[in-house]
């Protein structure tokens, strides 16, 4: 006989904000217990947006300010020089 179980598990984070997350193609930065800046950096899919704390920690890396603001500004550039051929 096999028997599924699904479990939940729920964990607490200690951070000092802004916190720092990243993953393959995306940089956080955590600024409260519900919000935090997304950049998108994927190829022909480059983004700012605003996401979720929960998300930013799901299975993401440990980043850093400078590395995010790299990202940030690159996607920034990027997307106003965009806007300015529109």
């Amino acid at each position: 006989m096999k028997i599924k179980i699904k479990k939940t598990i729920e964990e607490t984070h200690e951070l000092e904000l802004p916190a720092y997350r990243k993953s393959i193609c995306y940089y956080y930065k955590i600024i409260s217990e519900e919000q935090a800046l997304q950049v998108c950096f994927a190829k022909d899919s480059e983004a700012i947006a605003m996401s979720y704390t929960s998300i930013a920690l799901t299975d993401k890396e440990i980043g850093n300010e400078e590395e995010f603001n790299i990202h940030f500004h690159q996607v920034s550039k990027m997307l106003k020089d965009i806007a300015e051929v529109l």
